[in-house]
């Protein structure tokens, strides 16, 4: 399993698997087919990145051309709690580390899956 890029990260640490991820379900109006604001579906778009299953603030900064506090005011914005899912384990260079929910299902293979959700992976 990939984890994300930042230039000086090593292979070992792009194959990390999760230990567990933390689920936030926050009530929205904002639903993952209503019309968003460009930032927003840029962050969605880099968290989908078919290259990695994790990304942190710093490596979506770099793709989508954000500030990473503007990527973070996204990450926390109610826009995006629909369809986030939040590492509960921080990566070797203590990043938070983010997906969409349908990106991990497609690329987390049924193994870890299993083994993530019997290790209490989705809280």
């Amino acid at each position: 399993m990939q984890v994300e890029e930042d230039n000086d990260q090593t292979e070992e640490a792009r194959e990390q698997t999760p230990f567990s991820v933390e689920r936030q379900i926050v009530s929205s109006t904002t639903g993952p087919d209503s019309d968003r604001d460009p930032d927003t579906t840029s962050v969605i778009d880099a968290l989908e990145n078919p290259s990695y299953v994790w990304r942190s603030i710093n490596g979506i900064a770099c793709e989508t051309g954000l500030d990473p506090e503007r990527v973070q005011t996204v990450i926390d914005s109610a826009a995006i709690q629909t369809v986030l899912a939040r590492r509960s384990t921080r990566d070797d260079q203590d990043r938070a580390l983010f997906t969409t929910r349908d990106h991990y299902r497609r690329k987390a293979g049924f193994a870890n899956r299993l083994l993530s959700a019997i290790a209490g992976m989705y809280k």
